[in-house]
């Protein structure tokens, strides 16, 4: 049973490559919604629990992300990191700078 679960891990891993660029950014992490958010302004991104979000910068408790090829800024809040998406280097904690995504 352990090498099947092994087994089904890895191809989960597999079948959700970690993207290194959306929307011409460096993707500093990936994170997976808890809950549903609906934009509040034309800048923000709905998201729906279980989408993946491509993070390319932050602002405060706020994240710049790319999901669907549609960029904007969601409640970093409403989210939890995807374990192993981080940069090699850890560089998810420099600053980030949200900007136009």
């Amino acid at each position: 049973i352990e090498d099947l679960i092994k087994s089904l891990d890895l191809r989960l891993e597999k079948s959700r490559p970690r993207p290194t660029h959306a929307l011409g950014q460096l993707v500093l992490f990936q994170v997976e919604a808890i809950t549903n958010y609906n934009a509040q302004g034309p800048d923000e991104l709905n998201i729906q629990r279980g989408d993946f979000i491509n993070v390319v910068g932050q602002e405060g408790t706020w994240y710049w992300g790319e999901l669907d090829n549609v960029g904007g800024k969601f409640p970093g809040g409403l989210t939890k990191k995807v374990p192993g998406t981080e940069l090699p280097d850890g560089g998810a904690g420099g600053g980030g700078g949200g900007g136009d995504v």
